[in-house]
């Protein structure tokens, strides 16, 4: 056992922002699911407005070519704007059904402890 003391206190804000880095590729498919087409400034744009939080343009940037490389987006190089493709719908929609399963199950296992 570890005495309390060793225990890292972990505040909510360090919590909020692995999740919300864990979800990066699935909120920037979801972006381009409503919006159609956006440049990787108008999708951190949309992160910081709609989550109160700032993503490095690193971050942004890394998911975005990762998922191009996995066919999950398009890039037109002439605006350089992406686009979410039919590979990267399906894959929302199996993120959407199974994140939310999972905050089902976790607020359930909350209620009931």
């Amino acid at each position: 056992m570890f005495p309390l003391e060793m225990v890292k206190t972990v505040k909510i804000e360090d919590v909020q922002y692995t999740v919300i880095r864990s979800c990066m590729p699935y909120l920037i498919l979801a972006i381009l699911k409503k919006e159609n087409t956006s440049t990787p400034y108008q999708i951190m744009q949309k992160i910081q407005e709609k989550l109160n939080i700032i993503m490095s343009s690193g971050t942004i940037y890394g998911a975005l070519y990762s998922m191009e490389r996995k066919g999950y987006i398009e890039k037109d190089v002439a605006t350089a704007t992406f686009k979410i493709t039919v590979k990267g719908n399906a894959l929302l929609s199996q993120f959407t059904s199974k994140f939310k399963k999972t905050a089902e199950d976790i607020e359930n296992f909350l209620k009931n402890l």
